[in-house]
């Protein structure tokens, strides 16, 4: 054909012409980049929310996205009304733990129904603030757009969903705490209880830092694992949780394995007006 006819698709492939990042391409992702097939159900699921809350935004309302509209509440963190979503995660988060924590210092009763709450608040904040450069550092090495800032908040998204499960299970908790007098197998139980949504808000971070970042991050799972190194660390430093009352801390340095250990192997009992009676 005359060259003439060709003018209009010579041009278009030389002028860097590009589709745009938000139109859904078949085996690209929303970067542009080739799809994962890992990404799963949960990507999928973020992406086709990714977008604005319309109305007030409550903390009942972030406490229903967050299961719900995952997407929307990391668009809002992300691109949208920043401050206020961020504000309402931060009062889910530190009311879902104390929820938490209020049912583990009732399994031993006294002064541990008002210390056990504050501990598992501070425990989780910490743990959160040590893990978090090594997080950011692990999205720039991956190629993401994520900032600092996104990366922080997409962090906060994740703890609160694991607040709002760990509400979620409180009945279960709840039943163990008045049935049983075994400090071990509580301490167990809270354990499996943080480490199950623990796995689901990790997994939630990594689908959200994709899609806000563009860029799958790498060895996400083995920060998850150091991730819950670190809380339960953060547990055994800031022991006694599930046991009796013995001070705001214990002196002496103690690795979490050692302490666990001592735990499951040494059970003590509880206060004798916590005990169940046939």
């Amino acid at each position: 054909p005359p060259r003439s006819t060709l003018f209009p698709y010579t041009t278009l492939f030389r002028s860097g012409y590009a589709p745009r990042p938000d139109v859904g391409i078949p085996g690209r992702d929303s970067a542009g980049a080739p799809a994962d097939p890992r990404g799963g159900w949960l990507l999928q699921r973020v992406s086709s929310d990714y977008g604005p809350l319309e109305g007030p935004l409550t903390v009942m309302r972030m406490a229903e996205c967050s299961l719900k509209r995952p997407g929307a509440v990391a668009f809002e963190l992300a691109e949208g009304r920043v401050g206020r979503s961020a504000g309402l995660l931060v009062s889910l988060l530190l009311g879902g733990f104390a929820i938490h924590g209020l049912l583990v210092g009732l399994f031993a009763g006294g002064h541990q129904i008002w210390a056990a709450p504050v501990k598992v608040m501070l425990g989780a904040v910490a743990s959160a603030l040590i893990c978090l450069p090594s997080l950011y550092v692990l999205a720039c090495v991956s190629g993401s757009r994520v900032s600092a800032g996104q990366a922080s908040r997409l962090m906060l998204q994740s703890l609160a969903l694991a607040a709002v499960l760990l509400v979620a299970f409180a009945p279960v908790a709840w039943l163990f705490t008045e049935s049983t007098e075994s400090v071990g197998f509580m301490s167990v139980l809270h354990m499996v209880l943080w480490g199950a949504v623990a796995a689901v808000g990790i997994r939630l971070l990594g689908a959200t830092l994709r899609r806000v970042g563009g860029r799958k991050v790498a060895f996400l799972g083995a920060w998850g694992v150091m991730f819950l190194v670190v809380t339960l660390q953060m547990c055994t430093t800031l022991r006694p949780l599930v046991g009796p009352y013995e001070g705001w801390l214990q002196p002496g340095r103690k690795s979490f394995v050692g302490h666990w250990m001592d735990v499951v192997h040494e059970p003590r009992a509880v206060p004798a007006s916590r005990r169940v009676t046939p």
